[in-house]
């Protein structure tokens, strides 16, 4: 019978991930109703558990969201913001500052919002790198890119600028984006915009991540199908289940299979 998680059950999921310094570009995408950020907070853990830095731009969540859900899983993130580990660029307060500035015009001048916001994690990123030893990584972390596209930025602004975000300077600097698609249905060769950004992500990752629901439905035993992609291996397909305090994966077949014993 399923349990409820502790800390020390939440690492297979990180072990199944595998991160590393060498995986530079990583793609997490959530399809139709599946919640991806789960990934997203678990791989700051990891982050943090490795002494490495982080920054975190966010879009999806408020920071209160995701201190509250960092503390379930071991880690104080306000608190690597106060130690210099950690910074954070607040989007909703930010497009919310900008929308409401009538001197702005934030509408017209979404190609200058995107270069603005690329030089600010360029400064920020920059610093971090600096603080640092040797042996240390820098992580920029954004959730969830998708909403670029919500405030009617065109989509070339928004490739320009994870393009940028994927070749800043120091080498030492690892990229993971969040990513939401909807399904849809065929229409001729066109292609929902959201699925353009999310195949340009995958094509250039060193890992790609996909959280999606069930194709058979919801189930009380299963939350979803994880899939781990790298270019050139076998694909990994796992079943989650998703608690208050953590996830646990197991391979397809397994939940049945207990639920038989």
């Amino acid at each position: 019978m399923l349990g409820q998680l502790t800390g020390l059950n939440l690492n297979p999921l990180l072990a199944a991930i595998k991160l590393t310094p060498k995986d530079k570009i990583v793609s997490v995408k959530e399809v139709g109703i599946a919640d991806s950020n789960f990934i997203i907070t678990h791989l700051i853990k990891k982050i943090f558990q490795n002494n490495e830095k982080l920054c975190f731009v966010t879009f999806h969540n408020t920071l209160n969201h995701y201190q509250i859900v960092g503390k379930k899983l071991g880690y104080d993130l306000t608190g690597k913001v106060t130690s210099g580990d950690a910074v954070i660029l607040d989007m909703l307060k930010l497009i919310e500052e900008n929308i409401l500035n009538e001197d702005y015009g934030f509408v017209e001048n979404t190609g200058a919002f995107i270069e603005n916001l690329f030089r600010d994690i360029e400064q920020k990123t920059e610093v971090l790198a600096n603080s640092k030893s040797n042996q240390e990584h820098t992580y920029l972390v954004i959730d969830d890119l998708s909403h670029l596209l919500d405030l009617g930025i065109s989509i070339e602004f928004i490739i320009r600028f994870i393009t940028w975000c994927c070749n800043l300077k120091d080498d030492s600097i690892s990229v993971i984006v969040n990513n939401h698609v909807s399904t849809y249905e065929a229409n001729g060769d066109l292609l929902p915009k959201d699925i353009i950004l999310s195949n340009s992500l995958s094509y250039i990752s060193d890992l790609d991540i996909q959280v999606s629901p069930l194709k058979t439905g919801r189930s009380n035993e299963v939350s979803g199908i994880i899939t781990l992609a790298r270019p050139g291996e076998e694909t990994t397909e796992l079943h989650y289940k998703a608690y208050d305090r953590g996830i646990k994966t197991f391979n397809p077949g397994e939940s049945l299979m207990n639920l038989l014993k």
